[in-house]
This record gives C-alpha cells, structure tokens and sequence, in this order.
C-alpha cells in the first residue's frame, strides 16, 4: 500500500511555492501592462487614421453636394429642365470637367422627361427621354476634341426615370419635409442611393440627388452619378504606415457588407488586390488580411465607437476598428482601419521578452518542488472540482477515478463518490414524484358538471407532492331509448361523485385513489347502481392493496328529475346535511368499513335525501376535521357545521373557500399534516 503523508505536513515542507506565485504575478502584470500599452497604442493610431480618412472622404464627397445644391437653387431660379439642351450642354459639361469625380448628371421632371450629360472614354453624350410619346430617345454625341462634330440620333428607348432610385429616393425625402422649400432644409432633402449598377454604363456607382420647385411650380430631381472605383482610386492611398490598410464598405448589416473601396499596401507582397472586388463580400476576396478583419468585426456582439481588437494574419499580430463616415443622418460608409501591432510596439515587445526570461528563468529555478506538488495536490483536487461542476448540472453517472497518495484527499473523494450516488437516487426519486404528481392532479377535474337546481364546488389539496385524497363528480346523460350513457359536464341531468381518502399520503397511497377513480369513470358507462359499484370498487381493492392498507370513500348520486341525492359511504365519515326549513345540520355515519379491508362489502342500503331549496351536503376528508393548532387541538366537526350555517345563503364555492379560510386561520397557515378535499352539494331551485 502506497504511503501517505498529511497535507498540513506537506505544505509546511513545501512554502517554497511562494515563489511560484511571486512568478506568475509578475508575468500577469507585465502581460496586462503590455496588453493595454498595445491596445492604446494601435488605437490611437486607428482613431488617427479613421479621422483622415473621414477628412478625406468628406474632401471627395462635400464640393459633389454643394455643386448639386448650386445646381438645384440655379433651378429654383431658371425655367431648367430635360428639355432645355442648348441651355444646359455647357453648364453640365462644366461641372463634369471641374469635379472628376462625377461621371454623369440627370435633371427629370414629374412628367417622366428626363436629360443625361455623361462623360466617358473622352466623348460626351446627352440623352434626352420622354421628349416624345413614341417611345424614343433623343442622343447628342460629340468628341471632347472636336465639339462642333455633334451627332444627333433617336433611338428605341423603353426608360422612365421616375422609377430610378435616385428620383424615388429624393421625391421621398421632399414628400417626408415639413417645409421642403425652406432654404434651411436644402441639406437634409440630399438623397444617396445605395450603391447599384448604373444602367448605361453598367459600372458600380452611387447617386446623390435632390429635388426643387421651378418658377412654373412643376418638381424636378437632379442627380450626380459617382463611380465606386473612383472611390477606390481615391482610398488606395490612405494610410498612416507602411503596412496599414484602409477599407470602405457599404453599411448594410453584417452579414450584407460589401467591399467600396480598400488602400493597397506593402503586405501583399507577390499578392494582388482583386481585380473585381466592387461590391463583393469580405469573405470573397483574395486578401486573407482584409477577410480575417472584417469576420473580426463582425463577430463582435457588442462594438462600440472607438472598440478595437487583435487578431493574426499573414504571420503577424494586427489591430482592427471601424468608424462611420456619414453622407446624412441615415446614409453613409463604414470604414474598416487596420493596423499592424510590430511596427509600432518593437520597444515594448523587446523589453517583454527581456522580463519573460527572466521570469521563465526563476520559475525554472524555484519551482521544481512546487510542480511535484501540484501533480500530488492540485490533479486529484481539479478532478473533484470538475466532476463537482458536471454532477451540478445533473450528470450523475460515474467519472474518471480520483488517485491520490494523500489521505485526506483520498477520504474527500470517497466521500464525493457516496454523494454522487445518494444524489443519483435522490434525483430518480424527485424526477418519479413528480411524475407521479403530475399524472394525480390531472385526474382531478378541472370543473364540475353544471346540474340544473344545483351547485357543486370540489378542492383537493395534497399534503405532500402526491396526496391519498381525491374527488370526482362525473355528470352524465343516459339514453331512454338505448340507454347508453353519455359523459357531460354542461346540462348534465344526473351525476356521480366520489370523494376517496387512502391511508396514509404520498405516492403509494395517490396510487391508490388514482386507481379508484379511473373505477368510478368506467363504471359509470356502465351505469350500474352506487353501491354494486361500491361492491366491484371493494373486490379489486381486496386483490390490489397490501394488507394493513385501505380506502375510505362516499359515493353519490345527484338527480337533477327528482332532486334527490342517493349516496353510500364506506368508511368516509363523518357526513353533513344542512336542512334549510329546519336551519340544523345533521351528522351522519359512515354506511359501512372502508375498501379493501373485507370482501364481500356487504353494503347497506343507498341512503337518500330530498333535497329541498338552500338544502346543503357537505363531504370533507378528515385532513380537515382533524387539522391542530400551535395546542395540538384538533379543528373539529363543531367548527365546520358552524362555517356551513353561517355560510348557509352562499354559493356552495363560497362555503368551500370560508371552511379552509377557517382552517388556515386555525393552523396560522402551517404546513398540512394530511390531505385535505371537500365536496360541497347545494340544492338551489
């Protein structure tokens, strides 16, 4: 047998360990220290670099919008429009050569007309549509070289520029002004679209447009194409370091983001960027680096302003963040800033790698005995924290064995083994009861049958998780033709009730009762009289129940015809019929012993009662009557009779909940000590 040593022994030997924690709260320290260095560090650098990429989108993007504003309040003034070409071809073909980064222009009206000035391959062409009804459009080409070589020609030409995004949009933001005519309202009615393929040149691009009043008081749109490689052309530059990287996107929701524009750099190396790259998703480029930080991004829950994160890619550590450039309040670009970690922090990472050795070189040194120790303490202890955690979340089966030369760890295993198994059991046996449980309160019913000229009320409530008491009332109808009966609840003309209390409370006894009312429903298609069901109830009970158990239970009959209540009682006692003529109650016996003790029951007589208007029948299991105080004296039948005859003018509901109000009050609302069901027969007509 392997010899043990104590562990207060062990650690008295073995302080040594001190010198391992000293060790590990330097590296963590240096290892937060250099963590947030970083991180401040390449964040300051993003936030510099998100800031002039800002300044510089805003230097391409500003002067397209306040030549558009020029242009919409030269319109405001001039009788412009699509069909004003003379007017027009020198103005719009000046605000092109000027601004490079406008390729195209329109100007359309409400009637569906519409003039396009584009610009491209050093030849202009101005089309004119909707100057006719016959579906033709009027072309004007001529050379940059040569402008007095003008080429003019109609053309099939199905288009209607209403329906363009560019006009919708800008119509929509003009219709959503409360005063769009106002001169301050001139910026916000500035629409851009989302980024789509043009139509005539079938290039990316993005339009801003807006809309004005002309002196006539008819609304035109002007709108100025941008091309998204222009945007490319104009963010490949944009870096800070050699290795920085600068992307655009669009800013639609994650998983929709689509590559704008990105700046080149020196990490690629044999590597290029994508030659068709407009509009595509991150993840479907060639640049492993722009992919693996837009998915670093977009796997953040919670970014906020200003958040940024470390991943590794193409070998090294980078750092990445986005900011926003907004167009308006609700339209813009996402710019994606990506920094590498070395080209900054060489200082920091050199003087990192100084103290690492150093400590690696002490922990080496001095930590020889204490990792001897942690295979002899800290193993075995690991293990039963693990199984401690897996048997919390309800894995109770058995795990990995616990060896240990240590006899208290040993002793705490052998202990945590018994646990394990007692909570093994204890949880099957939890996990049955409630089973039990939930299968016994279904057999309750969830409300009585209504009887014309009567008023049922039954509660249960099980001491325990499961309870020896239950009731039923099944009301029925009989054919007087076949005499098949059928279950009812609404207008029934006759019912059966049974109210059953087994010995004892919990789940042997739940069984029981569960039993005698599954009796009950089938005898009652039967429709034989209460005591011959009585009498069958009784011999089966006889050939189930162990001895020493039985089953006190009333069974009665209601008819709604005659008004009478039949009713038979073995065991279940004592009774109470309040007589309203007379204003007594009387106390009734039980008719014979309780179920399941002799065969043949050797039933008496079925008792009957006329009941007459205000005329009560009160059944109550003795988990009331015998219900204590903090005296230990018991509630009593004196209590009850007194309840009913106070209670006498109420529904028989109300009778029910003033008795185990009476009951709670009695008890101070103490734990039950049995279960407890009444049943509650009011005459009412």
């Amino acid at each position: 047998m392997a010899r043990t040593v104590s562990i207060r022994r062990s650690l008295t030997l073995n302080m040594i360990a001190v010198i391992a924690f000293l060790s590990g709260a330097i590296m963590v320290t240096m290892a937060v220290g250099s963590r947030l260095a970083i991180k401040k560090l390449s964040q300051k650098v993003i936030d510099q670099t998100i800031a002039q990429t800002r300044e510089k989108l805003g230097s391409f993007f500003d002067p397209v919008e306040n030549e558009l504003l020029r242009v919409k309040a030269l319109g405001q003034k001039e009788q412009i429009g699509p069909d004003d070409f003379e007017q027009l071809r020198g103005r719009l073909a000046a605000i092109i050569r000027h601004y490079p980064q406008v390729t195209s222009l329109m100007i359309a009206d409400e009637s569906g007309r519409e003039l396009m000035t584009l610009y491209s391959g050093g030849r202009w062409l101005i089309r004119q549509s909707g100057l006719k009804d016959d579906g033709r459009a009027k072309f004007t080409e001529w050379a940059d070289t040569d402008e007095s070589a003008v080429s003019v020609t109609w053309k099939e030409f199905d288009y209607d520029p209403r329906e363009r995004p560019w006009y919708k949009g800008a119509a929509a933001k003009w219709n959503g002004c409360a005063d769009p005519e106002s001169p301050d309202n001139a910026e916000m009615l500035i629409y851009w679209t989302d980024p789509y393929r043009f139509m005539t040149t079938q290039e990316y691009g993005i339009t801003v447009s807006t809309q004005f009043v002309r002196p006539d008081g008819s609304k035109c749109v002007i709108g100025f194409d941008i091309l998204l490689k222009d945007i490319q052309t104009f963010t490949e530059d944009l870096k800070v370091l050699s290795y920085e990287q600068a992307v655009i996107l669009t800013t639609d929701v994650p998983d929709n983001r689509r590559i704008v524009g990105f700046s080149t750099t020196e990490h690629y190396g044999d590597l290029r960027p994508d030659e068709d790259f407009m509009l595509k998703p991150p993840g479907d480029l060639k640049d492993p680096l722009v992919k693996k930080a837009i998915e670093v991004i977009v796997n953040q829950k919670t970014m906020e302003q200003g958040d940024s994160f470390r991943f590794f890619s193409l070998g090294k550590a980078w750092w990445v963040s986005e900011g926003r450039f907004n167009l308006t309040s609700d339209q813009g670009f996402l710019m994606a800033v990506i920094v590498p970690e070395s080209d900054m922090l060489e200082d920091i990472r050199r003087s990192q790698l100084w103290v690492l050795g150093i400590v690696i070189v002490v922990l080496v040194l001095g930590v020889r005995r204490p990792l001897v120790l942690a295979n002899r303490y800290s193993g075995p202890i690991e293990l039963l924290v693990a199984e401690s955690n897996r048997m919390s979340t309800g894995d109770l089966e058995a795990g990995e064995p616990i060896v240990s030369p240590v006899r208290e760890v040993t002793a705490l295993a052998e202990a945590h083994e018994k646990m394990r198994q007692g909570l093994k059991t204890l949880l099957k046996l939890e996990g049955d009861i409630q089973i039990a449980r939930e299968i016994q309160q279904k057999t309750l019913p969830e409300c009585v049958p209504q009887l014309a000229g009567f008023d049922i009320d039954g509660w249960n409530a099980p001491a325990e998780e499961t309870g020896g008491d239950t009731y039923d009332v099944v009301g029925y109808e009989v054919d007087d033709a076949t005499g098949a009966v059928t279950i009812c609840n609404d207008s029934a003309r006759k019912a059966i009730g049974l109210l059953a209390d087994a010995t004892g409370h919990g789940l042997g006894p739940a069984l029981s009762v569960t039993q005698l009312r599954a009796m009950l429903r089938m005898a009652v298609r039967m429709r034989p009289d209460i005591s011959v069901i009585a009498e069958h109830m009784n011999e089966q009970l006889c050939a189930d129940l162990p001895e020493g158990r039985f089953i006190t239970a009333w069974l009665g009959e209601i008819d709604t015809v005659d008004g009478c209540l039949r009713y038979f009682s073995a065991g279940q006692a004592p009774l109470l019929y309040y007589a309203a003529g007379e204003d007594t109650v009387e106390v009734l016996d039980a008719d014979t012993f309780p179920l399941g003790i002799f065969e043949p029951l050797g039933a008496s007589e079925v008792k009957r009662i006329d009941m007459l208007a205000g005329d009560i029948f009160a059944v109550i299991s003795d988990g009331i009557y015998e219900a204590v105080d903090a005296g230990d004296e018991q509630f009593g039948t004196g209590r009850v009779v007194d309840i009913i005859k106070q209670n006498r003018d109420a529904s028989a509901k109300a009778i029910s909940e003033a008795i185990r109000a009476a009951v709670d009050q009695y008890t101070q609302s103490g734990p039950a000590d049995d279960d407890r069901t009444i049943i509650i027969i009011k005459r009412t007509a």
